[in-house]
């Protein structure tokens, strides 16, 4: 039997109200976890989604700050539509 695979949600949302944190597997991306259902659990859940974003425009995610930092200017711009794009 094949290993679930983990869930980049699992245990991110407590004391992280935002829901929102970098992706691990690229410097321009985030998380951001949102309400679903936990099929592996079979539990409704409140932060147990996944959707996957990136920065445009060269930016990267600031942790820290929980926004796209463009890494030039350090510009920041806030974590709203037009300034991060949905990835599959």
């Amino acid at each position: 039997m094949a290993a679930a695979a983990e869930n980049p949600c699992d245990h991110k949302c407590v004391g992280n109200p935002s829901a929102l944190f970098a992706d691990p597997s690229r410097a321009d991306g985030f998380i951001q976890c949102g309400p679903g259902v936990d099929y592996a659990a079979g539990l409704v859940c409140h932060c147990c989604v996944p959707y996957r974003l990136r920065c445009t425009h060269g930016a990267h995610f600031d942790p820290a700050a929980k926004v796209c930092t463009n890494a030039k200017t350090q510009d920041a711009a806030a974590v709203e539509p037009g300034l991060y794009e949905y990835v599959h």
